[in-house]
C-alpha cells in the first residue's frame, strides 16, 4: 500500500483522512456559513425601500421634453367625481402645456385638466371629451416627488383636427 505524507501526518490512499483535518474543515464551514447568514441578515436590511405614500397638496414642476413646454400644476387630493361616486385618491394635472401638432401641418398649444387615480406609487388615467382624448400617468418616486407623462389626442373629420402631442414628459415636486 503506498503512503502519503501530508500536512496531517502519514495516511494511506484508502484510510480515512485524519480526524485533525476534518475538525479544521467543520470550523471554517462553519465560519463561513456564519459570515453568510451576518451579510444576508443585516445587508438586506439596509438596503430595504421605504414604501412610497404620496402626500397631498399642490405639486409644481417643469416639462422635461420638447413635446410640450414650461412649467406643471398638479394637485395631489381626494376627488369625488361625479358626486355620488366612489371617492378616489390621485393626481389631478390642470395647469400645463402641450404643443398639438395636426396632420395638415399646423400646430397649437393646448392643456386640458385631466385626473388620474392612485394605484400604490403609480397613476394612470384618461378624460374624453368629444374628439379629444387627455391621457395622463406616472409614478411617485418619493413621497413628495413624482414623474409622469401627459398626452392629448384629437379626432375629427379633417386633417386640421386629427392631431396629437406626443407624450408629453414631466417632473414635479410638493411646493
Amino acid at each position: 500500500m503506498e503512503r502519503r505524507v501530508g500536512r496531517w501526518g502519514t495516511y494511506g490512499l484508502t484510510s480515512a483522512l485524519p480526524e485533525a483535518y476534518l475538525r479544521g474543515m467543520r470550523a471554517r464551514a462553519l465560519g463561513v456559513a456564519a459570515v453568510i447568514a451576518a451579510v444576508l441578515l443585516f445587508g438586506g436590511v439596509t438596503d430595504a425601500r421605504k414604501a412610497i405614500r404620496p402626500k397631498a397638496g399642490g405639486y409644481t414642476g417643469k416639462v422635461t421634453n420638447a413635446n410640450g413646454k414650461g412649467s406643471v400644476q398638479l394637485v395631489v387630493a381626494t376627488f369625488v367625481d361625479p358626486p355620488g361616486s366612489k371617492a378616489r385618491k390621485g393626481p389631478q394635472l390642470f395647469e400645463w402645456t402641450g404643443t398639438l401638432k395636426c396632420k395638415d401641418g399646423s400646430s397649437h398649444d393646448t392643456g386640458p385638466s385631466v385626473f388620474a387615480p392612485l394605484h400604490g406609487a403609480r397613476f394612470s388615467g384618461k378624460s374624453k371629451s368629444g374628439g379629444m382624448t387627455v391621457k395622463l400617468h406616472g409614478r411617485f418616486t418619493a413621497n413628495t416627488k413624482l414623474k409622469g407623462t401627459a398626452r392629448v389626442v384629437t379626432k375629427g373629420g379633417t386633417p386640421a383636427r386629427n392631431c396629437d402631442t406626443g407624450p408629453v414628459r414631466f417632473r414635479a415636486h410638493r411646493r
